[in-house]
């Protein structure tokens, strides 16, 4: 396997920076507002070529390689991400200039293993092109140097493109808390929403003609020396970027798959706050819980109508009425334009805003209990999903209430194995950690299906009133008895499972 090397060249920069999206009209009030008006900005062309193989072997590795253009001189930087110490918004940059157009591979060679460099090496090429107008300015604010670059352009990908117009706010010196306080003052005066998807993200989705996804939870692995801070920041922010991606890709195009998508990156954010809760203040904790809350609420509304509409096509033609159908979909466009409403809220880029702020320099991370070793941490919430689970018993024996109960403790545990599985850093860990998520989510999936039988019949009770449920085929096609056997087999043998984390 092609691997890069495990950590950063030491004596390279590190980049940090927070990217925001915006309009037209957001881009000229931001030339004329207050904050920037006393201070004269440069501007400049930008021409950007990113290199890669054909099968993207550097975006595997964590790493993007790009050649810049302007005022007659090309620099090559290559970016990675940082180590935990430098922030989750931080990224390893290192700049070089180059005489040439093409890359200087004993850059290259300080990033990544010599077989990954000889496998690599014959086989770059440019994929795609960012060209924009940049307009930059520096502010002071605090002891910080804050850097912000206005971008307008496109990206060129062959024959497709996508409009560029963002806004990134970088640290260029100093401490982050002044980034954030000059970002939520912007914000009360232009509408700003923080994005996590750079420019290289949309290149790259671009050539593979699909939207900006998100990258895989834990790309940073925590490590045995981890701090419970460390592991909240980590599984925090990867709950956060998730969202945020699936929420831009939600207001493009609307689609049952992102609702559900936005859904599972909140509950593992609110899992993870629950695991975490120690951390925080009563008052910090309800608020983040609010937060989620509202908008979790919304995207529950718009899950049950296309779990319910999904349901309804397999019927038989003649069981729904044009006119029920047609209600049907109007209460989804209702649910659905009720989400977009909330993305497009003031509150939503207030709260995501915070919530990063929070995350990177928030009071928190250094009160005692952030301090101590995440094992401490991930040892608790683990045991306490495992008590729970072997405590409910079979669920062929539960009502399903109880039911549904042991669904949401075996999710917390899948959740929280992948959480921290990093933490356990030896192969027997690593074994008994893949054996368990196989296990939670065979009975999780089982679980979810019975309690979409008992959802089902509230839906079609509240929506679809004078359709009778037992003239209908049962969901998934198996009978409650059947399911339930499985049920049984799946718990008996999650059961038997070691834990990982003894």
């Amino acid at each position: 396997m092609l691997k890069r090397l495990s950590s950063a060249p030491p004596s390279l920069g590190v980049e940090r920076e927070i990217k925001f999206a915006l309009d037209a009209r957001a881009a000229g009030r931001l030339r004329g507002d207050p904050l920037l008006a006393d201070i004269a900005p440069t501007s400049r062309r930008q021409v950007s070529q990113y290199w890669d193989t054909e099968d993207r072997a550097l975006r595997a590795a964590g790493l993007s390689l790009r050649l810049r253009h302007f005022d007659d001189r090309t620099m090559q930087t290559i970016k990675r991400e940082a180590d935990l110490a430098a922030g989750l918004l931080a990224r390893v940059e290192d700049e070089i200039p180059l005489d040439g157009t093409t890359p200087d591979l004993d850059a290259l060679a300080r990033h990544v293993t010599p077989e990954f460099l000889a496998a690599v090496s014959n086989r770059l090429q440019p994929l795609f092109d960012v060209d924009v107008e940049r307009t930059q300015w520096r502010l002071q604010r605090v002891g910080s140097v804050l850097q912000f670059d206005l971008d307008e352009g496109v990206i060129h990908a062959g024959e497709r493109e996508q409009a560029v117009l963002e806004l990134e706010i970088e640290l260029a010196e100093g401490g982050a808390a002044p980034l954030f306080e000059v970002a939520r003052e912007l914000g009360r005066r232009i509408p700003l929403t923080l994005v996590f998807c750079t420019k290289s993200d949309r290149g790259y989705s671009l050539v593979g003609g699909a939207p900006c996804t998100p990258r895989r939870p834990q790309s940073v692995p925590l490590g045995p020396a981890a701090t419970r801070a460390d592991a909240f920041r980590v599984t925090a922010m990867a709950a956060v970027r998730a969202f945020a991606i699936h929420a831009a890709t939600f207001t493009e195009q609307a689609e049952a798959e992102t609702v559900h998508a936005m859904r599972v990156a909140l509950r593992r954010l609110r899992t993870l706050i629950r695991f975490d809760a120690d951390l925080f203040s009563a008052r910090e904790a309800r608020a983040l819980r609010r937060e989620i809350g509202w908008i979790f609420t919304r995207l529950g509304a718009a899950r049950d109508l296309d779990i319910l509409m999904a349901e309804t096509a397999a019927w038989p033609p003649s069981t729904l009425s044009d006119h029920a159908l047609a209600q049907l979909r109007r209460a989804r466009h209702v649910a659905y334009h009720a989400v977009a409403e909330a993305l497009a809220a003031p509150r939503y880029r207030r709260g995501l805003l915070n919530f990063v702020a929070l995350v990177e320099c928030g009071a928190w991370a250094s009160r005692p209990a952030a301090t101590k070793p995440a094992r401490e941490g991930a040892d608790a919430a683990l045991a306490r999903q495992w008590r729970a689970i072997h405590d409910a018993g079979r669920p062929s024996k539960l009502s399903e209430k109880r039911r549904h109960k042991l669904r949401i403790h075996a999710k917390r545990l899948r959740y929280a194995t992948d959480f921290y599985k990093t933490l356990y850093d030896d192969d027997r860990a690593a074994k008994r950690s893949a054996a368990l998520i196989s296990a939670t989510t065979a009975l999780q999936d089982l679980l979810g299906l019975l309690n979409d039988r008992a959802m089902m019949k509230a839906l079609i009770a509240e929506r679809l009133p004078s359709i009778a449920r037992r003239s209908l085929p049962p969901p998934t096609g198996r009978n409650e008895a059947e399911l339930l056997a499985e049920a049984d087999e799946a718990y008996r043998r999650l059961r038997g499972r070691k834990p990982f984390w003894d």
